[in-house]
């Protein structure tokens, strides 16, 4: 997942890009104390035009990892790829592992 950290970093209000034909236009606004991330697309194919509004919450490394814990798993880590680097200044996201 995309953590707060990486977002942080990498975070841009506005952005397109072109996929299959179809051109998608994201605005994105941090909300909540940088808890939540409002999301809203706009997607342009010739004459059509489609609009997509979404948020999610956004977790540090230190929540989710306290949240599994407070859920029961005992040893929990996080990890900044999917291969099993580290989590630190140059992660491309967040990935954690609970294991009960």
């Amino acid at each position: 997942m995309m953590s707060k950290e990486v977002l942080a970093r990498k975070f841009r209000e506005r952005d397109w890009r072109e996929e299959d034909g179809v051109l998608v236009l994201q605005e994105r606004e941090i909300a909540r104390n940088w808890s939540w991330i409002e999301n809203r697309w706009i997607l342009l194919k010739g004459n059509e035009r489609s609009e997509v509004r979404l948020s999610h919450r956004l977790y540090s490394a230190t929540e989710l990892m306290s949240l599994l814990t407070t859920c029961g798993f005992g040893q929990v880590d996080a990890y900044g790829d999917l291969e099993g680097g580290a989590y630190d200044h140059t992660a491309s996201r967040l990935a954690v592992v609970g294991r009960k």
